[in-house]
């Protein structure tokens, strides 16, 4: 009788406040070694969901510090059963991602908290190591260049001067080249309010290429919560070529092989020797894929963010987010990444 009465006031409390209490174990370690690190501040949030529309919802925050095995324990009350964490600016290390984490349920005889109890994510830190000025840019945009990049053209892009080749820029060197095909893979007349119009079905390849001998890129597709995703440019293995493409499947759906955690590894201006080594190159990195806009006769953007070391043979990639070398940089997003 008295179990049935502790369940049922439970239950009572859990459907009135609505949120119940979680917690979360973390362990911090360097992610080359995997030794635990001591001293690092976490912060965790509990997510509550939004009291009514237009007003967000007020999460739960806890900060704690590991200790000398890497570990600390936060808590917070979620009425969604989620909760993340994240280690910024701690000395010597670049910035976590969120990780995130989703209870199975609640316990009625645990007076409403989230189970498990005794989740534990592991947090990897990346060392900052030898960071540098680089020349960091996003690609110019081609929407105002009409047809520039329609069903059999060619574009090329110089790297360096941060622009188009002409007639759509004032580049001077082709380091990489866009040339879109487009394939109709059918029509269907539609009834719109304003009558009857046929829609087209097509895909659109855009053919990404690094001319020249040894020129290319490599692909790579670090973790979502790497905090540096590309450090140091491989030596060999770069692909003078490769296909993005986008297009329409059906009235409704829209395809691509856009990957926003896919990166790259490129390396231009290559320089061989007589035994085809290389004598001279400029290695670079792209971070988050080519995106591209479609339109009824082509392809009428595309968009990349890369990043270059301007001294020749120097692999290093690890930018120090504070000196770009680029004049005229674009946008190339909020919060810088090394």
């Amino acid at each position: 009788m008295k179990t049935v009465m502790v369940v049922t006031v439970v239950s009572m409390c859990c459907a009135a406040y609505g949120s119940g209490r979680a917690y979360l174990g973390v362990k911090v370690v360097d992610s080359d070694t995997g030794e635990p690190i001591q001293g690092v501040k976490v912060r965790g949030g509990f997510i509550n969901a939004s009291p009514s529309w237009g007003v967000a919802g007020k999460d739960d925050n806890d900060e704690s510090t590991t200790d000398r095995n890497g570990l600390c324990r936060l808590s917070g009350c979620t009425d969604m059963g989620e909760s993340s964490c994240i280690v910024r600016r701690h000395a010597g290390y670049y910035n976590s991602g969120w990780h995130s984490v989703d209870y199975e349920e609640r316990s009625l005889l645990r007076f409403g908290r989230w189970m498990p109890d005794n989740v534990v994510v592991t947090v990897r830190l990346d060392r900052i190591v030898n960071p540098v000025p680089l020349y960091v840019g996003r690609s110019r945009s081609l929407r105002n260049m009409r047809d520039a990049l329609g069903d059999g053209a060619v574009v090329s892009y110089d790297l360096l001067k941060n622009d188009w080749l002409p007639p759509w820029g004032n580049g001077e060197c082709g380091d990489m080249s866009f040339a879109c095909k487009k394939t109709v893979l059918g029509e269907e007349p539609h009834r719109y309010p304003s009558g009857i119009h046929t829609n087209q079905f097509y895909r659109c390849d855009v053919k990404v290429t690094f001319p020249g001998m040894g020129n290319g890129m490599i692909e790579s597709k670090p973790s979502k919560l790497a905090g540096i995703k590309l450090r140091v440019a491989p030596e060999t293995g770069y692909d003078a070529e490769r296909i993005c493409w986008r297009g329409r499947m059906t009235r409704t759906e829209y395809k691509d092989n856009f990957d926003e955690d896919r990166c790259y590894y490129i390396r231009i201006r290559t320089e061989l020797d007589e035994s085809g080594n290389v004598r001279n190159a400029i290695y670079g990195k792209i971070y988050g894929d080519f995106k591209l806009e479609d339109k009824k006769n082509g392809i009428k953007d595309v968009s990349f963010l890369y990043y270059l070391n301007p001294t020749p043979n120097d692999r290093n990639l690890e930018w120090d987010m504070k000196n770009n070398l680029c004049p005229k940089p674009g946008d190339i997003g909020g919060e810088p990444r090394p």
